[in-house]
């Protein structure tokens, strides 16, 4: 079944859809929290918030076990009644209250278009999906890669949008128990997909770039200005004759800030502002699907 197919107002689409991964963005780990509220992360900022976590867990549980005397024989006397069994459990009873295991769930979305010349395709012109498949713990961090062919059984139209979307593309949700299977292309037809291989812009390439595009652009770190209380944090990077602003979540990468004179490339932004005459600046937001890189 092609993209075309689908009622963006539907709900469990129940044939196979057969589209093509056009981008595969980062995999996020989402984190709910005790009042309902979630926070997406990075891998990276994922691996040390959970390593603080680990570090937090395992100072109370030595406080708790010095507080029952483990490892003082005055203080075992006076807990005589009770076995070291039974002393570690409550204390590990207590950590378990004031540190509650964290509930964390790895997800990543990825844009798929229309496989060409598919029978159930009802426009010449192909169709997008922006995908997110949850739990996710089980793929590579490149799985599926673009530009394979793709079988998505199982999947549905969620009902919110989303800031990534544009066009006419459908928003689709794949749970634990869709399938996803990828399957040869076919190389004499694959160039007449909606796939086009990633292609990254230096900072002064983005000056006829349109406001929306998604890119990849590479740069000079030149600045980084840290978010306090929410707000976002903004790294700065130079060409040879533009320069660029790139905000992003502090909250979602952490402290990225890369010393200056650092070459760094930054998949998956947005421009959101051509050149400013004056300055000679333009303006791009990184999203939670962005991903950093440094070199």
């Amino acid at each position: 079944m092609s993209l075309s197919a689908v009622h963006e107002k539907g709900g469990g689409i129940g044939a196979t859809l057969d589209v093509m991964v056009a981008r595969r963005y980062p995999t996020l780990y989402m984190e709910t929290l005790s009042d309902g509220h979630c926070i997406m992360r990075s891998a990276k900022e994922e691996e040390r918030v959970l390593l603080a976590y680990a570090e937090r867990r395992a100072e109370r549980m030595q406080v708790e076990l010095e507080q029952r005397g483990l490892g003082s024989d005055s203080e075992t006397r006076m807990n005589g009644a009770k076995s070291e069994t039974e002393l570690v459990a409550e204390a590990e009873l207590k950590v378990e209250t004031e540190h509650p295991a964290r509930q964390v769930s790895a997800m990543f979305r990825m844009r798929v278009c229309d496989y060409p010349d598919h029978p159930t395709r009802h426009t010449l012109s192909s169709r997008n999906a922006l995908v997110t498949v949850w739990r996710a713990s089980g793929f590579e961090h490149d799985e599926p890669r673009e530009g394979t062919r793709l079988q998505v059984a199982g999947a549905s139209v969620s009902r919110f949008g989303s800031s990534m979307q544009s066009g006419n593309e459908l928003r689709l949700s794949v749970g634990g128990s869709a399938r996803l299977r990828p399957v040869p292309v076919d190389p004499q037809i694959v160039d007449r997909s909606a796939y086009s291989a990633r292609c990254v812009l230096s900072v002064d390439d983005l000056r006829d770039t349109l406001i929306g595009c998604e890119v990849d652009v590479v740069g000079i770190a030149s600045g980084h200005k840290r978010g306090e209380g929410g707000q976002r944090s903004v790294l700065r990077l130079c060409g040879d004759q533009l320069l660029a602003e790139i905000e992003y979540s502090s909250c979602v990468f952490g402290n990225i800030g890369p010393a200056d004179g650092t070459r760094v490339t930054v998949r998956n932004c947005r421009l959101v502002q051509t050149p400013d005459p004056t300055t000679q600046t333009l303006y791009l937001f990184a999203d939670d699907v962005a991903e950093f890189v440094f070199k």
